[in-house]
């Protein structure tokens, strides 16, 4: 009873399963463990930790306020490169109406993200006053990544786009967000306060 299902796990996540694991126009397969393992892995770890972490270092390491980027590391060009053609190719895609490849190449994109963190580690940068720039511009990349993916999750996942929309505190409506503001880099402005993080997707403990 997709009903049931919605009380249980939301919407957005019951969406999120059918249309990245079932081709549009085509049979699928649907269970029970294979949707709570996508919960876990995909929203409450990839897509709930990147924005948990996100501001949390937001608010310990700049009082919640992110400061003017200014210059790049090869890393940095990296994901602003990637988050463009991530923008791009979801709209190709969307519009040939291969919705599970556009799903597919956000959470691509998400991964990448992550990766981010781990490479450019902002807890070590935070540490080393020369480094405080550099600190900046990571953690403007972040929030600025987490803008475009909520805009581009917006068609499935609405519920969960309007929460991150929130959360960054971005001053635009959610109900004027476009698609064409995904293929844009650097809309969030200088001295921007974000908000505090709020779980997305509560982990699922199978007993």
């Amino acid at each position: 009873d997709p009903m049931l299902l919605i009380d249980e796990f939301s919407a957005d996540a019951i969406r999120y399963f059918l249309l990245r694991e079932i081709t549009l126009g085509q049979d699928g397969n649907f269970n029970r463990d294979a949707l709570i393992t996508r919960i876990n892995a995909d929203l409450a770890n990839d897509l709930g930790n990147l924005l948990h972490r996100t501001l949390n270092m937001i608010g310990k390491f700049q009082q919640g306020i992110l400061i003017e980027s200014v210059g790049e590391t090869e890393l940095d060009k990296s994901l602003k490169d990637m988050a463009i053609d991530t923008a791009k190719n979801y709209r190709e895609l969307m519009d040939d109406m291969k919705i599970s490849d556009a799903v597919k190449t956000v959470w691509q994109f998400i991964s990448r993200t992550n990766k981010y963190i781990d490479e450019t580690a902002p807890w070590k940068l935070a540490k080393d006053s020369e480094q405080k720039q550099n600190l900046a511009n990571v953690l403007y990349n972040l929030a600025e990544s987490l803008r475009i993916i909520s805009t581009l999750i917006s068609p499935y996942m609405p519920n969960t786009s309007r929460r991150i929309h929130e959360q960054l505190k971005i001053n635009q409506p959610f109900e004027n967000i476009r698609l064409e503001d995904a293929e844009i880099f650097g809309l969030l402005e200088k001295n921007h306060e974000v908000g505090k993080p709020e779980q997305l997707f509560p982990r699922i403990e199978v007993k």
